[in-house]
Formats: C-alpha cells, structure tokens, sequence
C-alpha cells in the first residue's frame, strides 16, 4: 500500500507494482498508452462530482497571452477521448 498526495508517485505504483488507484480520466489520459496503464470507470456518482471551472472577472479584458493559454486549456480538456 502507498498513500500520497502525488498522482505520479501513485501512478508509477500502479504501473510498476501492479497496484490499483483511483484518479480522474483528466488526470491520466495522456499516460494510458506510453505508460501502459488501463483505465476502468467506476459507476459511483460521487467520484463522478468533480469538475472543472474557469473563471475570470465580468468584462475584464484579458492580455493575449491569457487568452491563448485558456484557449488551450479549452481545447485540451474539452478533448473527449473514448476510455
């Protein structure tokens, strides 16, 4: 047993000890193939609570490079990957 408040320390137990952990598919997508890890959704309505928020100021205008950063975030995030 490992407990960490480090998703990558919990990740690389799972990958390389054969362990099991709970984390969002958020979290990992990026990982599943390179790191040979498999994700299975688990069907509790409570672990499926979280979300993401971006948030800024009524009409506040927003530099450049702010708005590039959350036009990436955008589309990173949005990408809806098939688990």
């Amino acid at each position: 047993m490992l407990v960490s408040n480090y998703s990558g320390a919990l990740q690389s137990f799972a990958q390389l000890r054969g362990g099991v952990t709970l984390v969002g598919p958020l979290t990992v997508r990026r990982r599943l193939d390179a790191d040979h890890l498999a994700i299975v959704p688990v069907g509790n309505p409570e672990l499926s609570r979280r979300s993401v928020q971006i948030q800024s100021m009524a009409r506040r205008a927003l530099p450049p490079a702010v708005r590039a950063f959350l036009a990436h975030l955008i589309e990173q995030i949005g990408d809806e990957r098939p688990l």
